[in-house]
């Protein structure tokens, strides 16, 4: 029985364990100036195919973050506030395993839904526990919905 137990991963370790995803997003040049500095330049997104949606708004398509995956539009934006970052992917890994990349296992719950062609796509959520990177307060949100996959929403303050 003991072999059989310590033949099972924990879910949680050294490369997966509490908070991985921001950690991940911490180690990444570009998210990191957006929440030490709460802005960007366009020298900054040399070499993505993006879009400016407004002067301090922008939308990056076929994100690429290493060590934790690939996200179809990564929206940022940035105010004298704070700044709010949303990364969008088809993949529902990390609302379905929210443990291996935030450290939280909740049951999500719905908070809404959505009507496409007389259709409900009830959206789910949980929300993660409030962390501090460069001295500002990081509130992180997961959601999904079958219309979009995945969504990770990023408040810093």
């Amino acid at each position: 029985m003991e072999q059989l137990l310590s033949a099972i991963p924990s879910q949680l370790s050294a490369t997966n364990g509490p908070y991985y995803f921001l950690g991940q997003l911490e180690k990444n040049h570009l998210f990191s100036k957006i929440i030490a500095v709460g802005h960007i330049s366009d020298s900054d997104l040399e070499g993505f195919c993006c879009e400016r949606e407004g002067p301090n708004e922008f939308c990056i398509f076929g994100f690429s973050l290493p060590g934790v995956g690939f996200f179809n539009t990564v929206s940022v934006l940035t105010t004298r506030f704070g700044s709010i970052i949303e990364l969008i992917t088809f993949d529902t890994s990390y609302f379905d395993n929210s443990g291996q990349y935030f450290g939280m296992f909740a049951h999500g719950r719905s908070t809404g839904s959505y009507y496409n062609l007389k259709e409900k796509h009830v959206v789910k959520s949980k929300r993660v526990k409030r962390v501090s990177l460069y001295g500002k307060q990081i509130d992180c949100s997961i959601h999904k919905c079958l219309l979009y996959g995945c969504k990770i929403m990023i408040s810093v303050q």
